[in-house]
């Protein structure tokens, strides 16, 4: 129950969140290895109490060798001011279809 979110995230799904229920379609560590081979940069806050940094790593590492985590100051909420905008530019740029 992270930063005591677990009454929200119960809520946004019917009342309770259920892994053999939602996982597959709302869980990306559950169904990471469908994920193999995807172009997939992620951007996320050093100090982040609440999408842990080994939630990212974690993803990253089951989709594999296509995918980078890439950590920047901030936390849940101040991280994504501090993602540099000309890195997402190249990335998106790299992988056009």
């Amino acid at each position: 129950n992270r930063s005591g979110l677990a009454g929200s995230i119960n809520n946004a799904y019917s009342g309770a969140w259920s892994e053999a229920t939602h996982g597959a379609t709302y869980n990306p560590k559950t169904y990471a290895g469908s994920l193999t081979g995807l172009d997939y940069k992620a951007w996320y806050g050093a100090s982040d109490a609440i999408v842990i940094t080994t939630t990212v790593t974690d993803l990253v590492t089951a989709i594999g060798g296509t995918a980078s985590a890439v950590s920047v100051t901030g936390d849940h909420t101040t991280a994504l001011g501090n993602i540099p905008p000309a890195d997402v530019v190249t990335f998106l740029d790299a992988h056009q279809s």
